[in-house]
């Protein structure tokens, strides 16, 4: 049994009219996973431009294992790139995941946002993408379960409104319903959820 996540996506405007983005926390990822993991996970992603993973092992094996599903992926017939992050460094260490195809242009290099290292348990990892014309920026999040309060993470969060010349999304996994009020600063921005009254946790037995 492995749990698939397919997780709330926060962004403003209409930045993905063109743009097909999955978030998805694959609980623990690693080479522990089977073949018949990695072929199923490859076929979900298979239509989509960028794939946001969190929880990736913080060992060598999620960087690893992220390889080896870019390969799967490969075979099943476009050309992708990926980057992985340093391990996190919060007491929830673990690592984040871009896959994109290469019809999408990665600006930069992916970075784990400094200013949240020691107030949020697994800062967010930043990429800025060009498709179709649109340059967005995506935080990739995973913040902490619900009994540790995710709110107080949340609220930090509102701070990525604030940077400058950048079209921001937020995407991952929040632990929190996006019906919570901590989110209305947010709503008040013009920021949207994705998933509005839909499961976001399913699982499947492989």
């Amino acid at each position: 049994m492995f749990r698939i996540l397919f997780l709330l996506l926060i962004f403003s405007h209409s930045v993905f009219a063109t743009t097909k983005v999955l978030s998805w926390n694959i609980k623990n990822f690693g080479l522990s996973k089977s073949d018949a993991n990695f072929q199923f996970i490859a076929s979900v992603m298979k239509p989509y431009d960028i794939i946001v993973i969190q929880e990736v092992n913080a060992s060598y094996s999620g960087s690893q294992a992220i390889a080896k599903l870019v390969n799967c992926l490969r075979k099943l017939g476009s050309d992708w790139d990926y980057a992985v992050s340093n391990p996190t460094i919060g007491k929830g260490i673990e690592r984040y995941a871009y896959i994109w195809k290469k019809s999408v242009k990665l600006l930069g290099k992916p970075y784990l946002y400094t200013p949240f290292q020691y107030t949020i348990d697994r800062e967010p990892y930043m990429a800025t993408f060009v498709h179709q014309k649109d340059t967005f920026t995506i935080a990739n999040i995973h913040l902490v379960p619900k009994h540790k309060k995710p709110e107080l993470e949340i609220i930090q969060l509102f701070q990525l409104a604030a940077l400058k010349n950048q079209h921001i999304i937020i995407a991952g996994d929040f632990n929190c319903p996006q019906s919570h009020s901590v989110f209305n600063p947010w709503r008040k921005k013009e920021y949207l959820p994705v998933f509005v009254n839909q499961k976001t946790t399913l699982k499947r037995a492989t």
